[in-house]
């Protein structure tokens, strides 16, 4: 069991101990909710998480087949409602691969990622599934995407 000390500093931001580790964070309100944006913000840290622990899952899936994951990233661009209710409305997962990654090493990471614990708080929690693509290149390119989603 993980136990994380939160505190309150003063001037929207705040400051998450681990516990065990000693490692540290600090939050900021974002700058259009009345922070400063000089550091993430809870809801940040919310995709962070998602993305290090896709991340993360896939790597342990992969070391268990014999094969690293270095070079692989991803960029999560969160969206937020627009109304008087905030919250976050979608979180957009791209994911980058080496060029030489084959069509079953895909295949096999797409079966992986959907072990992710945030995945399934995430997508409980909104009721609704995020959208995830991965490309096979270092940049974008729409005719490269293969578009999936978690069910």
């Amino acid at each position: 069991m993980t136990k994380v000390k939160c505190s309150y500093l003063g001037n929207l931001n705040c400051e998450a101990i681990h516990l065990q580790s000693g490692s540290l964070i600090r939050t900021d309100a974002p700058l259009d909710h009345c922070g400063k944006g000089e550091s993430f913000s809870p809801t940040d840290l919310l995709a962070t998480s998602l993305g290090t622990c896709l991340l993360t899952i896939m790597a342990i899936k992969a070391k268990s087949k014999g094969f690293d994951l270095k070079g692989i990233y991803l960029n999560i661009e969160k969206v937020m409602t627009q109304n008087s209710e905030r919250k976050i409305k979608e979180l957009i997962i791209d994911i980058f691969i080496p060029e030489s990654t084959s069509n079953e090493t895909i295949d096999f990471l797409k079966k992986a990622s959907k072990e992710c614990p945030v995945y399934f708080l995430v997508n409980q929690t909104n009721q609704r599934d995020h959208e995830i693509y991965i490309y096979s290149n270092s940049a974008p390119c729409i005719n490269n995407k293969k578009k999936y989603f978690y069910k």
